[in-house]
């Protein structure tokens, strides 16, 4: 696992525990997602930015071929010639 993997999972971890925490201790009114609630109306950037940064760190799809649905990027380069593609690529 590399260091930002363990960052990003350590900081999930360490939210949750908060969160378990601030629900125990503080009731529903302190937790994140009531945080990211009243902030979502009060300023909706800062809530977009979250879900930007999330699907970013979560959500990355390659894109793929149309014709054959190999997926291009990374070490998988994509140069093919066969009858599905008709010619070099």
């Amino acid at each position: 696992m590399t260091l930002t993997k363990k960052i990003i999972t350590g900081i999930v971890i360490a939210l949750g525990i908060y969160d378990l925490w601030a629900v125990s201790f503080g009731g529903m009114d302190s937790t994140v997602s009531h945080f990211l609630q009243v902030t979502g109306f009060q300023a909706p950037v800062v809530v977009f930015v979250f879900g930007y940064i999330a699907g970013h760190i979560w959500g990355f799809f390659p894109p793929t071929c149309p014709v054959c649905g190999n997926k291009y990027g990374g070490n998988n380069v994509h140069r093919l010639r066969d009858e599905k593609h008709g010619k070099s690529e």
